[in-house]
This record gives structure tokens, sequence and C-alpha cells, in this order.
């Protein structure tokens, strides 16, 4: 291995600035989509129906109530997915990115979930009690397990990699010839 070599692996399986355009603009549609999906479902609605005032007072209501929690869940993953995709040196589909994330994080949702039921630290939720709509143990919920996801497929395969290749004998290290060009 010559010398900076191994710093330049790491460097070079990495693209940081790559990998936070992906990032930023996965959140930004992954945000965007559930505005589009739900908003245009509702405008479609009253276009088809023709509801009453109360009608879409109670729907914009629910869209308000829906919507953050949408926003924040869809942005998440598509950022996590972004990232994934055009962080490594090695260009991913961001479907396939996005995939793998959703897959890795519902494992994740699902361990975690457990672990919170059968501790009781679930926030219980009543009919008629006010709430906010998203209590921090939730966000975090909602945030953390796609992020760690996200940065699970783009180290372990860097990982790997780095144990996989042949690492230099002590004798070559202790020589010199470790830095020989």
């Amino acid at each position: 291995m010559a010398r900076g070599e191994a710093m330049g692996y790491w460097r070079g399986s990495l693209n940081l600035a790559r990998g936070l355009r992906g990032f930023f603009l996965g959140a930004v549609g992954g945000g965007l989509a559930p505005v589009v999906v739900l908003g245009g479902s509702v405008v479609f609605n009253w276009l088809i129906h023709d509801p009453s005032a109360f009608d879409r007072r109670l729907d914009v209501a629910w869209l308000k109530e829906m919507l953050p929690t949408e926003v924040v869940g869809c942005a998440t993953f598509c950022a996590a997915a972004g990232w994934t995709a055009y962080a490594p040196a090695r260009r991913t589909n961001f479907a396939r990115s996005l995939c793998s994330v959703f897959l890795l994080t519902f494992a994740m949702y699902f361990a975690t979930w457990l672990v919170l039921e059968s501790m009781d630290l679930n926030p219980r939720r009543l009919k008629g009690d006010p709430f906010p709509t998203l209590d921090l143990p939730e966000l975090v919920f909602l945030v953390a397990s796609p992020l760690a996801a996200a940065a699970l497929l783009t180290l372990a395969p860097m990982v790997w990699r780095a144990k996989n290749e042949e690492s230099p004998s002590p004798k070559a290290m202790c020589s010199g010839r470790l830095f020989d060009s």
C-alpha cells in the first residue's frame, strides 16, 4: 500500500458533496410528494362531489392534522435513499436505494416497536385528549431509523471492502517497504 493510499481509499469510496446533494434533493422531493398527493386528492374530491363549506373545512382540518407527519416521514425516507444512492463512489439506482432503506427501516421499526411496547413506553392517545402532532419519541422513532439505515447501507460495503483487502505484514511495515512507490 503506498503512502496515503489508506486515506485515499476512504476518501475515494465516499463522495460527500454528491451525497449531500442527493440527501437534500431527496428531502425536498419527499417532502413535496405527500403535499401534492394528499392535497391533489382532496381537490379532486372537491371537483367531483361539490361538497358543502362544512365538508371543505373538515377536509382542510384533516390535511392540517395529517400532513406534518406524512411530510416528515416521506422527506426522511427519500433523503436517506438519496444519500444511499449518491454518496458512495459507485452510484446506485434511487429506486433500489429507496427499497433497501424501506426494508431495513421496517425491520428497525418492528424491533424498536417490540422493545417500546414491552416496556410500555409508547404514549397512549385517548379520544378527546389533546395531543401534539408529533411527540419527541415519535419524531425520533420516525426520523432515526431511516437515517440509521442509510448510514448502515453506506458504511457496510466500505468496511467490508477494507476488511477483505490484503493487510500488509508487520515485517513489511517495519522495514519501510510499505511506503515505497
